[in-house]
């Protein structure tokens, strides 16, 4: 297994690039959910397997659930291939949600009451949330109704081992295929990979067409919940997914534009009856990616593209750049740090296994870090940042009292 962080690493020609090179060369990559990086980064990971396929007999499969016209137009292109995309009967026999909207948002006390209720009847609800501090104090929220026996929280700033106890909790409680457990559970865009989850519900904020779609394939994953339905002469089971239309904003987590657009096309669908299927995405992600706005995501993407094109065109063994390190940790907004609580741990650890000393760190952004640089210090012993932050085993790494709540809804971030 290989993430675009790591192929990246080589293009940078960071050192031990050339056996990143020598492990993929004449393999065959399996490429998931390409779609979720932002523009520049992905005309980057594009260039680069392109020269992967190209030269170094590399063989791709690109995976998606929602694939803009614009992007797969890219990659036919590269991998000289076309789309397959599954036929309108299949999508319409797996139908499996129907879409709410509701003219609300998360700081209302009856949407938290709801949510509260339908676990006490014994249902599971996803309640997926943009930022982490919202998610915290959501969680707290919740727990206050339910109790914490029946509230999880999972999101980036937990660190390694404490995100896979929760996952772990999480997966025991909800795995698709079993009898699930009257839990909620709280999480950032983490909850949108990777997890088999079969959730009897959810209630997210506002977010883009893509991540939307992500967050709902974690409900009724089997299509066996719900109301029995007839669509266009096929049989179908179908649970409700609750869109709050507040705030109707990316909340600087997502461009607005995506997320405006998004609300306008869902709009649209609840008025006609709210069945959602994948018949439907590509006509609706082309409306969302048109205009200014594509000229622009294409120009970022054009620009990433030219970037690792000349890297690659260059690159040669034996040759690591040092220099090329602060670019290449400046293209992903983030940066681990240790909690000052867990030094000691982690210095027994290392020696061990870095492996699992590593699992004691935690993820910030660059923006954070900078905002709370007067806690964080550079260790030179072990070679990393050290946060005098507090870290709590349920929240995560706290950059704010967990019970703070902004003035007004617009004033909701990463911090």
């Amino acid at each position: 297994m290989v993430t675009p962080y790591q192929l990246l690493r080589a293009a940078y020609r960071l050192p031990g690039y050339e056996t990143i090179i020598a492990s993929v060369a004449g393999s065959a990559l399996i490429l998931d959910e390409i779609h979720a990086y932002e523009p520049r980064r992905l005309g980057m990971f594009v260039a680069l397997l392109g020269d992967l396929v190209n030269r170094w007999g590399v063989r791709a499969c690109v995976i998606t659930a929602t694939m803009p016209g614009w992007l797969r137009g890219k990659l036919e292109g590269l991998l000289n291939v076309e789309t397959l995309s599954a036929p309108r009967e299949i999508a319409l026999q797996n139908c499996r949600h129907r879409l709410e909207l509701r003219e609300s948002s998360l700081e209302d006390p009856a949407v938290l009451d709801d949510i509260a209720a339908h676990v006490k009847a014994g249902g599971s609800v996803l309640v997926a949330v943009n930022t982490v501090r919202k998610a915290q104090w959501v969680m707290g929220e919740l727990q206050g109704r339910l109790g914490p026996e029946q509230v999880r929280l999972l999101h980036s700033r937990l660190n390694g081992r404490g995100r896979r106890r929760v996952e772990d909790e999480v997966l025991k409680a909800l795995k698709a295929g079993t009898d699930g457990q009257p839990l909620a559970v709280v999480a950032t865009q983490v909850i949108e990979v990777s997890l088999d989850l079969d959730f009897d519900g959810i209630v997210t904020e506002p977010a883009p067409l893509e991540a939307l779609i992500q967050r709902f394939g974690r409900v009724n994953r089997r299509g066996e919940k719900g109301e029995k339905m007839c669509l266009e002469g096929h049989g179908v089971c179908v649970v409700p997914v609750t869109v709050l239309t507040q705030p109707a904003s990316g909340q600087h987590v997502y461009e607005d534009t995506l997320v405006e657009r998004t609300l306008e096309i869902l709009h649209e669908c609840a008025a006609a009856g709210g069945l959602l299927h994948d018949d439907l995405l590509s006509g609706w992600l082309e409306r969302i990616y048109a205009g200014e706005y594509l000229a622009e995501l294409q120009r970022q993407y054009d620009q990433g593209d030219r970037e690792v094109s000349l890297f690659m065109r260059d690159l040669k063994p034996f040759c690591s750049d040092a220099d090329l390190r602060q670019s290449f940790e400046d293209l992903f907004d983030g940066v681990e740090v240790l909690p000052k609580q867990f030094y000691d741990q982690y210095v027994a650890e290392k020696d061990v296994s870095p492996i699992q000393a590593r699992s004691l760190l935690v993820s910030m952004s660059a923006q954070q870090k900078g905002r709370f640089r007067q806690h964080i210090r550079w260790d030179d012993e072990l070679k990393l940042w050290v946060a005098d932050l507090p870290y709590d085993d349920t929240l995560g790494l706290l950059l704010q009292k967990p019970q703070e709540k902004p003035r007004n809804s617009d004033e909701w971030g990463e911090f």
